[in-house]
């Protein structure tokens, strides 16, 4: 499992990789036998994501080729403003690739010249599994992208397993737990470890 981050103002003295919502996110799912990568990319300060997805795309070789690692099964888990990096992976339609997953994503290729648009990662993702979490207390820029995002994979006929969580707002899992933000995660987590280990 390849673990991305969303997009920062600036460059913080502690990067994502360090973040402890990202090592509890890896520590689980390595206590289920996943193992998962977590790293930074260059989504600070603007969208920089031609060149965030680079390193993407360079983490994945790294993982997939990673001692003790299953390199044909893999997933990419995305958060926040780092969702657009999610559409080039899907439309790629590597045969490696098992799953993919959003949480309070930004769901728009709107931004980025020759990004591929949602409909060409649905028909590359197929019938993989993609999870998806949604926040009722969402960024407002985010919604529609979300909205639309849900419909164009129900119209296709993705297997779309989408996670509404009520009362929630962007970034809940890095607030102080609570038993809301662990029924949250937990759905997205059993599936794609479900996915991995099948």
């Amino acid at each position: 499992m390849l673990l991305v981050h969303g997009m920062l103002r600036q460059r913080p003295d502690v990067t994502p990789r360090s973040w402890p919502v990202y090592h509890g996110y890896a520590s689980e799912l390595a206590r289920r036998g996943v193992a998962a990568a977590m790293l930074d990319h260059e989504l600070v300060d603007g969208f920089h994501y031609p060149e965030a997805i680079q390193t993407v795309l360079a983490g994945l070789d790294t993982v997939r080729a990673a001692d003790g690692v299953s390199g044909d099964r893999v997933a990419v888990w995305a958060f926040s403003f780092g969702g657009p990096l999610l559409l080039p992976v899907m439309a790629r339609a590597e045969p490696w690739l098992r799953c993919v997953a959003g949480t309070y994503p930004l769901l728009s290729a709107e931004l980025m010249p020759s990004w591929p648009d949602v409909p060409a990662a649905l028909a590359g993702l197929g019938k993989r599994p993609l999870i998806l979490t949604t926040v009722e207390h969402e960024m407002p820029d985010l919604v529609p992208g979300q909205t639309s995002f849900v419909r164009a994979a129900q119209g296709a006929g993705a297997d779309l397993r989408h996670i509404a969580v009520p009362t929630a707002a962007h970034g809940f899992d890095l607030q102080t737990p609570t038993e809301q933000a662990r029924t949250a995660v937990t759905p997205a987590l059993d599936q794609l470890v479900a996915t991995l280990l099948r």
